[in-house]
């Protein structure tokens, strides 16, 4: 599958991609908002792991254009984040995000949410 992940925290996004290019994955990394939605444009992953508290550029953001029907084909964009409150994940819910991942992830359980995806 091809994934994009997003986080301006280069050791936690490095982290993410090392476990998912383990599993065969082609994942490609992104550290801002606007370069999250360049990628996106580029590689048109069927996947987007993005991070919501980002300088400049949060992920609620990133998500709105990249839910843009102009964009092409629709990702599903899961939430990771540090904020694990029920009012963040329906927060990110409302934006537009598919899904939500607590930090820090356990990797079988975002392993196991890419495997249902990939059915």
């Amino acid at each position: 599958m091809k994934i994009l992940v997003v986080d301006d925290n280069r050791d936690a996004a490095e982290i993410l991609a090392a476990i998912l290019r383990h599993e065969g994955h082609t994942v490609s990394l992104a550290f801002s908002g606007r370069d999250a939605i360049s990628l996106a444009d580029l590689h048109k992953p069927a996947l987007v792991l993005l991070d919501i508290n980002m300088p400049e550029m949060t992920g609620f953001d990133v998500v709105r254009e990249l839910r843009d029907h102009k964009r092409g084909p629709r990702p599903i964009i899961l939430a990771v984040s540090g904020y694990g409150q029920e009012s963040d994940k329906l927060a990110a819910k409302r934006v537009g995000f598919d899904g939500y991942l607590t930090k820090p992830v356990e990797p079988q359980e975002l392993l196991a949410r890419i495997a249902a995806f990939e059915k």
